[in-house]
């Protein structure tokens, strides 16, 4: 569904963006306080996600999703500052010619990227793409668990410890923990267990 703005739209999205050709700006949802623009940018349309207000927050966000950040990309963070994030666009198949923004509890719309600046969002601070290194590490995970799935294999436990980005799937153990006896071979054992448990 896409649509152009209505009188009454273009009216209030004037107040918010001065520089957004109101004329121009294409409608591809309705208002829904259900989820925002960093939802939107992830895919997810039955929540309302919101990382923080740092550079860094946004950072560990969207790392969570294999995305890294970057000179340019398909995501973009807006911000008054890195310390005080806004909002968050996309572009690329499947949002149109230009870039998208859920705005808030209000439209979704498709417009220019700097149509946005201002004091409502701030401006562009960061881009996000893919990251290609953590795409090979998601592909080889599932791997390393098959291995270690044979507690034998516990050899594979360096290669898990290495490549696992998410902390609290990596199973160690302090010299006075009991489950120390159980040797590499129970500790490959309780990763297989947690990975499944977090799947």
């Amino acid at each position: 569904m896409t649509r152009p703005m209505t009188p009454a739209e273009k009216q209030r999205f004037r107040g918010y963006f001065p520089n957004l050709n109101v004329d121009a700006a294409v409608v591809t949802g309705e208002v829904s306080q259900v989820y925002n623009c960093i939802s939107w940018t992830v895919g997810v349309t039955d929540r309302w996600l919101w990382p923080g207000s740092s550079i860094a927050n946004f950072d560990t966000f969207y790392r969570g999703f294999g995305l890294v950040r970057a000179s340019d990309g398909p995501i973009a963070a807006w911000g008054h500052s890195a310390s005080n994030m806004t909002h968050g666009s996309i572009s690329g198949p499947g949002h149109g010619p230009r870039w998208e923004s859920k705005c808030g509890g209000d439209l979704r719309i498709q417009h220019g990227l700097d149509e946005l600046v201002g004091s409502t969002y701030g401006r562009v601070v960061a881009f996000y793409r893919r990251n290609r290194l953590l795409d090979a590490v998601f592909s080889i995970l599932p791997l390393v668990i098959e291995a270690l799935a044979d507690p034998e294999n516990f050899l594979a436990l360096q290669l898990y410890d290495a490549i696992q980005p998410n902390e609290k799937l990596l199973v160690q153990f302090e010299p006075d923990d009991e489950r120390v006896l159980e040797g590499e071979q129970g500790r490959a054992r309780r990763v297989v267990q947690a990975w499944f448990t977090n799947q």
